[in-house]
């Protein structure tokens, strides 16, 4: 009999209505989701980020960033990454803290990111509750300002996190769309 250690999952209450789930970049992983959605094997998790404002801090970032070439500025291995936004208010599941990060945020993260901002589910994410972003350097240099507008006004901020600087990918989710039309 193997001696394994298990960490009981301790359930999140409180979840962002966007989190994150990140993967290095590749165009036929992204097509895969976009078709089929994160899908989770069994005895296995679907790993997102939860109010994480650093993709420094942003798991497979912080382990891939010692194989990087520390000549270029940080900013330019950040698209190296897919990151796909998961509506949770379109899905019903459970979420965890990730028992995997839980003990090794401080060894791996800024003091900003806490256990909590890794989280994970034993469930399937469909394609209906995901859309697909892109790291833009220029967007993310410039910090582009955030416009709410509200009745005989706006206002203007900076954006408040990292992934504020992201930008919508058209071709894959317009994709993800007209397979949705095709199944309908």
């Amino acid at each position: 009999m193997k001696n394994e250690r298990v960490t009981p999952l301790e359930k999140i209450n409180k979840v962002s209505r966007f989190i994150w789930h990140i993967t290095p970049y590749s165009h036929l992983l992204n097509l895969s989701i976009a078709e089929a959605g994160l899908i989770c094997p069994e005895n296995y998790f679907v790993f997102a980020h939860n109010n994480l404002k650093l993709f420094r801090d942003s798991y497979p970032y912080f382990l891939d960033s010692y194989e990087f070439d520390s000549s270029l500025p940080v900013q330019s291995h950040f698209s190296r990454y897919s990151y796909w936004r998961i509506d949770t208010q379109l899905i019903d599941v459970e979420w965890y803290i990730d028992p995997y990060m839980a003990e090794d945020v401080s060894v791996y993260c800024s003091s900003q990111a806490k256990a909590e901002n890794f989280i994970c589910t034993k469930s399937a994410i469909p394609t209906q509750a995901l859309a697909l972003f892109d790291f833009d350097y220029d967007r993310f240099v410039d910090r582009p300002t955030r416009l709410s507008f509200f009745e005989g006004g706006f206002s203007a901020a900076p954006c408040r996190n990292d992934f504020d600087t992201l930008i919508y990918n058209k071709t894959i989710n317009k994709f993800k769309e007209r397979l949705a039309i095709k199944n309908i």
